[in-house]
């Protein structure tokens, strides 16, 4: 008898290993959920309880997504907004779409935007819009008050936007932009250009393909639609930002310039007034002015520039910031 003690013994330690394993093992729920960000709104605002450490930038496009329906994973698209503000740990976001009676809390979620979420979206009503008006009726407060909100310490007037990548999936990429030879996918771009729809696809060839001159053509597809008005401005200006810090010399210098023609954002504009290179620091200064002469900043533009001058090693460099000071 003393074997069938044995086996037994044995049999439950196997069923231990089996449970300890088990319990290591997130759900298939809490494995979907960990990329999603909380949503929550105060009196006054819109937040996302995650920030900087989440490669968002400001002016990157965000959805909302509301609760899984039971017994699934699928969550449906919600609303649309895009970040304003960052905090290291938080995030401030304007609300551009949302779908009524939808109410900010716990079963809300965000996620970066998808290329296949615009579709989505653009059925929504306007946030500030008549219907969007009846959806705010809907919305309960989550009782916090915005004017003392902090994050790691950080005061709303010390942020600092990161220029990284807010990112997009590439499952909605084309095949067509991700397969076939460099001159195939540079033809392939050209098909999507005037597509509204199709921001955040190319954009995801402009930091992913293996060819230069392919991610050097999407850019430049991106300041096209983004010059032209085709598809969402903070799409456009978030790739912008984002190939300011990641491209070549000469990408990064067209992506603040462009910046400049288009942003409202001192913030983006002044982002690499303080680069090692001399022509970027230059071009970051140019944007700063232009951004400031199409705004009516030009206060905060002239102490960004002053600041800089004052610290600024190249003569030549600091002699045509002082000119772009003289004409503000």
């Amino acid at each position: 008898m003393w074997w069938v003690l044995v086996l037994g013994l044995v049999s439950c330690s196997f069923l231990d290993d089996d449970r300890a394993q088990d319990d290591d093992q997130p759900s298939v729920e809490e494995a979907a959920d960990a990329a999603l960000w909380t949503v929550s709104r105060t009196d006054e605002d819109w937040l996302l309880g995650v920030g900087e450490q989440a490669d968002l930038v400001v002016g990157a496009p965000v959805t909302f997504l509301g609760p899984a329906a039971p017994d699934t994973e699928q969550r449906l698209v919600v609303g649309g907004a895009q970040v304003t503000v960052l905090w290291p740990g938080l995030a401030k976001v304007e609300v551009q779409r949302l779908a009524q009676g939808v109410n900010a809390g716990p079963q809300m979620a965000a996620r970066p935007r998808e290329p296949a979420d615009a579709a989505l979206l653009q059925a929504l009503p306007e946030y500030g819009g008549q219907e969007g008006q009846q959806a705010v009726a809907a919305l309960g407060s989550s009782g916090v008050k915005s004017s003392g909100i902090k994050s790691g310490g950080v005061k709303s007037s010390d942020i600092k936007a990161t220029a990284v990548s807010a990112g997009f999936s590439e499952a909605d990429v084309p095949i067509d932009l991700k397969t076939g030879s460099s001159g195939e996918r540079y033809e392939a771009l050209g098909r999507y250009e005037s597509q509204e729809h199709m921001t955040s696809a190319i954009v995801w060839v402009m930091k992913n393909d293996s060819d230069f001159e392919v991610r050097r053509k999407a850019w430049r597809v991106i300041r096209a639609r983004w010059r032209r008005g085709t598809g969402m401005a903070s799409e456009h200006e978030a790739a912008a930002v984002w190939l300011s810090s990641h491209g070549s010399t000469d990408l990064r210098r067209e992506a603040i310039q462009a910046i400049g023609n288009r942003s409202s954002s001192l913030n983006n504009a002044k982002r690499h007034i303080g680069d090692g290179d001399n022509d970027i620091r230059l071009a970051s200064a140019e944007a700063v002015a232009e951004v400031a002469e199409r705004t009516d900043q030009g206060d905060q533009a002239r102490e960004i520039l002053s600041n800089q001058v004052a610290k600024e090693e190249s003569k030549n460099v600091a002699k045509q910031m002082g000119k772009l000071i003289s004409s503000l």
